[in-house]
């Protein structure tokens, strides 16, 4: 991904973050979210956390985390909601193959994600309270 221009405003550090959505997508890329400071020690690639996606909240991992916003954003991005699991489900290098490989086969990148993490694991997950 080509990232430009650092931002850092009054001592507080924001950043821009790649996330794969499970729920649903239309693309084979990771979408971009805002997150303050609020969650910015709490995220790492590989968390689980909940985005807005359209009218719905859905759950999706940190791709990638970056201090410089990306380029060719719309003025307002919408920001991450909550962190649902801080401990990441997925190491960088799956994260890095889920977004390889929807490219490549050009299939939703939701849909690649669900080899790495199924629906079935994320239910049990939830069940437990993702300990």
């Amino acid at each position: 991904l080509a990232w430009v221009t650092e931002i850092t405003t009054m001592h507080s550090m924001h950043v821009w973050v790649a996330v794969i959505p499970l729920g649903q997508s239309y693309g084979t890329e990771p979408l971009i979210y805002f997150c303050g400071e609020d969650f910015r020690k709490q995220i790492h690639i590989g968390s689980l956390v909940e985005i807005p996606l359209g009218k719905k909240l859905e759950y999706g991992i940190i791709a990638s985390i970056e201090k410089v916003r990306p380029a060719n954003l719309p003025d307002t991005i919408k920001s991450v909601s909550l962190v649902i699991c801080s401990r990441p489900l997925l190491a960088p290098y799956q994260c890095e193959a889920i977004c390889t490989l929807s490219e490549y086969l050009f299939e939703p990148i939701h849909k690649v994600a669900f080899f790495f993490l199924p629906k079935s694991l994320i239910r049990f997950l939830e069940k437990h309270a993702f300990s």
